[in-house]
C-alpha cells in the first residue's frame, strides 16, 4: 500500500545540484553547475494545506560555484513549485545569482507507470 505524502515537509541541511547564472561574472563564465545547501525551509506538498493553494515551498539556501570575478558562495532564497521545480536567487558579493534545479527523475520517467 502506498502512503500519500505528508501535508508539509520540513527541510534542514539538504544538498542539491543546481544550474546557476550570475550575469555580472566574466563573459563565458556566467553560468555553470553549483552545489546548493538548503539550511532550513518548508515545502507544502498538497494544494489544500499550501498558503498559495498549490504545492509550494521556501528555503534559506547557500550556493557554491566556481567563479572568477565574484564570490564563490552566495546566500539567498529557494522556491519549490508544484513539487517539481526549484528556483532561487542569491547574492554573491555585489552580484545577484539565479539558479534552477529540476527533479530529473520526474522529468524522465512517469512514476505512475513504474509503480
Amino acid at each position: 500500500m502506498l502512503v500519500a505524502p505528508p501535508e508539509r515537509r520540513w527541510i534542514a541541511m539538504h544538498p542539491d545540484l543546481v544550474h546557476e547564472l550570475v550575469p555580472g561574472e566574466m563573459d563565458g563564465n556566467e553560468d555553470g553547475v553549483g552545489i546548493s545547501i538548503e539550511w532550513i525551509g518548508v515545502n507544502w506538498w498538497r494544494k489544500a494545506s499550501s498558503p498559495l493553494g498549490r504545492p509550494f515551498g521556501l528555503s534559506l539556501v547557500s550556493v557554491y560555484s566556481e567563479r572568477i570575478e565574484v564570490d564563490n558562495v552566495g546566500h539567498g532564497l529557494m522556491f519549490h513549485l508544484d513539487n517539481r521545480f526549484s528556483l532561487g536567487c542569491t547574492r554573491q558579493g555585489d552580484e545577484n545569482g539565479f539558479f534552477l534545479s529540476i527533479d530529473l527523475y520526474r522529468a524522465v520517467m512517469d512514476k505512475k507507470a513504474v509503480f
